[in-house]
Formats: structure tokens, sequence, C-alpha cells
């Protein structure tokens, strides 16, 4: 079992919600008050903790924490989607930002498959 030391201890285990009962009496909890969200409730873990708890030592339940959304990835503009100019629209833009403003686009070399990722 892991077990983690921090303001609480905090154990890694298959079935350890069957140590919450003696946990809360250890640290002298009476009613603990369980914070989650509502995937969880929906996935059924919150009633398995519940039901771990003898029910004179069930609390509040708050499950309004908002739910976790990655942030979205940066949409490519269209005409940076098209064939034929990614890799001269790249390669201007890196070399001014360089400090070598450049007078013309760079024309794409032929063979050059992999110079999108590696410039």
């Amino acid at each position: 079992m892991a077990l983690i030391k921090y303001l609480t201890d905090i154990q890694i285990d298959a079935g350890a919600r069957a140590l919450l009962p003696a946990e809360c009496e250890r640290t002298g909890i009476a009613k603990p008050l369980i914070v989650t969200d509502a995937g969880v409730r929906a996935a059924g873990v919150l009633q398995q903790v519940l039901d771990a708890l003898p029910p004179a030592m069930r609390g509040a339940v708050y499950d309004g924490t908002p739910a976790f959304r990655p942030a979205r990835a940066p949409r490519a503009r269209a005409a940076e989607c098209t064939p034929s100019r990614p890799r001269i629209r790249q390669r201007t833009a890196s070399r001014v930002r360089r400090g070598r403003a450049a007078a013309r686009p760079v024309a794409p070399r032929t063979g050059d498959s992999h110079d999108l990722q590696n410039s």
C-alpha cells in the first residue's frame, strides 16, 4: 500500500475506502465533509465511499466541484493548412523572429518532408 504523509495520511490501495472509519476515528473526525464532483458521483465511487462509513458517521457531501476540462489546442489558420504554403510561411516567420528579416519567402526544397517539424 502506498502511503503519503502530508497534513493527513493518504492511503492508496484497492479497497482503501474500508479504512475510512478507522482513519476518521484516529483523527477525531465525527462526520467528514466529502468533496467531489458530479462525475465521481455518476461513476458510483461516491456511493462506495458512503457505504464504507457507518450511518452515524456520514457527514455532508459537496459535489459542485467543476469538472476538469483540458485546454483546447489553438486552431491553425486556413492559409497555413494548404499543402503548398505552410513551409514558406513558417520559414519566413522564423527568420523574422530571429531578427533577420527576409526580403522574400524562402522557396521549399525538394525532398525535405520533415522540414516542418525541424524548422
